[in-house]
């Protein structure tokens, strides 16, 4: 079985070594990013490797300071300016270790309990979505 497949009627399960980087891209979102961050421990519930990046287009509010009292783990990738949602993503992606499964969030998501790995049990080799 190739590497990365998973065997049929079987699901991801918890603490299965598989590995998530979370992307979000900011401008200004310090509103925003209490709910998001506030969210994302029990989402991630049943992933033990996990990478959060916050990619930030030069906000000028507290967008950074926020982020790094609220979830000080995160690794911040600070552009120089407003490249715009795409060159953040790519920016992120590129800063971040490698990983299985990339997840990009816009700031205003709210993610429910369970969810990531929920959502991972659906990105496997074979599966097809209809």
């Amino acid at each position: 079985m190739p590497t990365g497949s998973r065997r049929e009627g079987h699901d991801v399960e918890p603490n299965d070594e598989r590995s998530v980087a979370i992307v979000a891209v900011t401008y200004n979102s310090a509103e925003l990013l209490p709910a998001l961050l506030g969210s994302l421990d029990s989402a991630l519930s049943g992933i033990d490797r996990f990478q959060i990046l916050v990619a930030d287009n030069a906000s000028t509010d507290e967008t950074l300071d926020v982020t790094r009292r609220l979830r000080p783990d995160t690794m911040i990738v600070e552009l120089d300016s407003n490249r715009g949602y795409a060159a953040g993503i790519n920016a992120a992606v590129l800063a971040s270790d490698p990983s299985d499964t990339i997840l990009v969030l816009n700031d205003d998501v709210r993610l429910r309990p369970g969810s990531v790995l929920a959502s991972m049990s659906n990105l496997t080799i074979g599966r097809s979505v209809s």
